[in-house]
């Protein structure tokens, strides 16, 4: 589960052991495998890769004058490194540009979020590992700027994030259970199984953060 401990999981079995991955942003770049249709190898899984053009859809409904998002990342891991690339690609389609703020450790990301949240109108919490982690950092100091964070999937709704066009992770856990059953009980090779994707995504919204920023009338995002 998750960039890292796959790669290692993948060198370590050396392609005779099946390796399923789950909760990995790009697994060609991360050099898992040779392409999301065909595998190759021993290995495949599910990937976790935010539907990032629903994401800032949905911030800029919430904020419509907003030109300006944060990122913060780790820059020790390839999953957060291409998120935001992919981010700053599509966010002009969208009016905004990215300010982003990389971090070698989780003492850094308080520093991090001071700084954007002085200088951006919203923070946007992409799947990385060490980001989520620190959620309750970020919306502390971003959240008594009046900064909105939102965040790629949910897990951390109740650390004071604003909203979620989500990912769930219970489900992608379902749909690596089905990979894995189609190799131990159907007899498939993992390198011929193409890597899945989350299939839907559910909007959540913290209604205590959202009026204490006074940012919208909920009626207006619900959908």
């Amino acid at each position: 589960i998750g960039t890292n401990a796959s790669q290692a999981a993948v060198n370590a079995a050396n392609g005779e052991t099946p390796i399923v991955f789950n909760a990995v942003t790009d697994a060609v770049e991360a050099k898992l495998v040779d392409s999301n249709e065909k595998p190759g190898a021993n290995v495949t899984g599910v990937s976790d890769a935010a539907p990032l053009e629903k994401q800032l859809e949905m911030i800029r409904e919430f904020l419509p004058e907003a030109k300006t998002i944060g990122m913060i990342y780790n820059i020790g891991e390839v999953n957060g490194k291409i998120q935001v690339e992919q981010v700053e690609k599509l966010a002009p389609n969208y009016g905004f540009s990215v300010e982003k703020k990389g971090i070698g450790a989780t003492t850094d990301v308080a520093t991090a979020a001071e700084q954007l949240s002085s200088s951006v109108d919203c923070i946007y919490n992409i799947t990385d590992n060490m980001v989520v982690g620190a959620t309750a950092s970020i919306t502390d100091k971003a959240n008594a700027k009046k900064i909105p964070v939102f965040a790629a999937e949910d897990g951390q709704m109740k650390a004071g994030l604003l909203a979620s066009d989500s990912i769930s992770y219970e489900k992608l856990g379902k749909q690596a259970g089905g990979v894995i059953f189609d190799i131990l009980v159907n007899g498939k090779k993992p390198g011929e199984i193409p890597v899945e994707t989350a299939k839907e995504t559910t909007l959540y919204i913290n209604q205590k953060i959202a009026e204490a920023l006074g940012i919208i009338s909920l009626a207006i995002i619900i959908r």
